[in-house]
């Protein structure tokens, strides 16, 4: 009995279902009407995975923009002129394409004039899906339509169809004004004054410009930070000044850097292909009344305009001395195998080997001596380590010399020639070619060079010439 009143139960309950059609609450008008949620069924207006498109293109006022991602690059920005410039998707962007994606028809819906049209692609072989964008419509919605499926019209978001399409790819423009400079192979920098340019050689950096010296690798890592962190304030794409009044014409500061990458599978011989990309940036003046803007261009054809921050880009050093190496040279202490040191006062010279026991000291004829081990490579030592303040020589009389020293490697050949000397100041030099590394107090200098004191030197008659490298080890006599 209790069975046959449960199966009366069930089978009242699927009559009741079939009297509604199936509607479910959630497809029913409050009357309880049935409503069609779309022409078409459930299907969406579009269909693709957000995070596996590889384009997004709008046309909009007879402009087109458009970002593309590309494997090794990553998310690009171009647009009708052809420039490109690095792009990134927002947390919002990506919501906005989740939201479109969930979209379906909704019966009734109208297009009205096209406004724009938005493209998405997803490099998957399948064909870009594109959407026409009608205007904005009362109480928050604009309606989408698929190009291919005229019938098929959805209504959007607003806020969304802004972030995609009004806003759009312009505003996924990527607002780092240095791309890829902390991977820079060569850096320049040029104001009125002359050109400071960095090179990468074996993984170490040389200034280049306007010397040729060892540069330090502190100072070379926080300039690549610094430029790594300049940011853009803000495109300049409408109302673009000239040359003339944005100075870009004739610029305060012009940045650029080169990028070396290798060629996946090219070769040119037995060397492995090597493609260099170059880029720039322009300064020019000011951008605002209050000078906290600069004008500034990131191609050298003043195409692609901006502006940046003046504090950011005053923060950049353009003095060549804060990017020298501050200790005299770069020759490692075990590298040396002979040293001599040349007195240019009182003339002669002293010459240490090292030997299989330590170092000794070569005197004249075949007689030497044992020589103190713990000097000489504490001289060694101060020469490659101890840092002072580089200068870039200016008039080649500027030190009075009174020691030149010369390093040797195992064969005999010259590693460095130093001379030694003191300003008209007093203070404390060592020349090495185009630099000088200055010392405020001369007694940090190792005992073995046999310095004198300033006070007891004669008087300065000839200028003193930079020294040159000898040709080979001096022989022992």
């Amino acid at each position: 009995m209790v069975v046959s009143v449960l199966v009366l139960l069930f089978l009242a309950g699927v009559t009741v279902l079939l009297t509604m059609g199936g509607t479910s609450p959630s497809n029913a008008a409050a009357d309880g009407t049935p409503v069609d949620p779309a022409p078409s069924g459930l299907r969406p207006l579009v269909s693709f995975e957000p995070e596996r498109l590889t384009l997004i293109e709008v046309s909009q006022g007879g402009a087109t923009a458009r970002v593309a991602r590309e494997v090794s690059s990553g998310w690009r920005y171009s647009a009708d002129d052809g420039l490109e410039w690095p792009a990134s998707l927002s947390e919002q962007s990506m919501r906005a394409l989740a939201e479109i994606a969930t979209l379906r028809p909704t019966q009734g819906a109208q297009l009205g004039e096209v406004e724009a049209t938005l493209v998405l692609g997803s490099g998957d072989g399948a064909p870009p899906q594109m959407l026409e964008v009608g205007p904005a419509g009362l109480g928050g919605r604009t309606p989408l339509r698929r190009s291919e499926r005229p019938g098929d019209v959805a209504l959007a978001p607003t806020e969304v169809i802004d972030v995609l399409v009004r806003e759009g790819p312009a505003s996924w423009r990527s607002r780092g004004a240095a791309p890829g400079v902390r991977d820079a192979s060569r850096v320049s920098l040029i104001t009125p004054t002359g050109p400071l340019t960095l090179a990468k050689l074996n993984g170490r950096w040389y200034l280049r410009a306007p010397v040729g010296v060892r540069a330090d690798e502190r100072a070379v890592a926080s300039l690549l930070d610094a430029l790594g962190a300049l940011r853009i304030e803000s495109f300049i794409d409408e109302g673009r000044p000239t040359p003339e009044a944005s100075g870009l014409e004739s610029p305060a500061l012009i940045i650029s850097w080169e990028i070396d990458r290798r060629v996946a599978g090219a070769t040119d011989g037995d060397n492995v292909r090597v493609a260099t990309d170059r880029r720039q940036i322009i300064v020019g003046g000011p951008a605002d009344t209050t000078g906290a803007l600069l004008h500034a261009s990131l191609d050298d054809e003043l195409r692609l305009l901006a502006r940046l921050s003046a504090s950011e880009v005053s923060s950049i050093s353009t003095a060549a001395r804060n990017y020298i190496e501050p200790t005299i040279t770069d020759v490692r202490p075990a590298d040396v195998f002979m040293l001599t040191i040349g007195d240019e006062i009182q003339g002669g010279e002293r010459a240490f080997r090292r030997d299989v026991d330590g170092w000794i000291e070569v005197l004249d004829g075949d007689n030497r001596t044992e020589a103190s081990a713990d000097a000489i490579e504490g001289a060694l030592e101060f020469l490659a380590s101890r840092p002072g303040e580089p200068e870039l020589p200016g008039d080649p009389d500027e030190l009075q010399i009174v020691k030149r020293i010369s390093l040797y490697d195992r064969s005999g050949d010259p590693l460095e020639l130093i001379s030694v000397g003191f300003t008209a100041d007093g203070v404390l030099g060592f020349r090495l070619r185009d630099l000088l590394v200055m010392f405020d107090d001369a007694g940090v200098a190792p005992e073995l060079f046999e310095l004198p004191r300033f006070s007891s030197l004669p008087e300065r008659n000839t200028p003193s010439a930079p020294a040159e490298l000898p040709a080979s080890m001096p022989r022992e006599k």
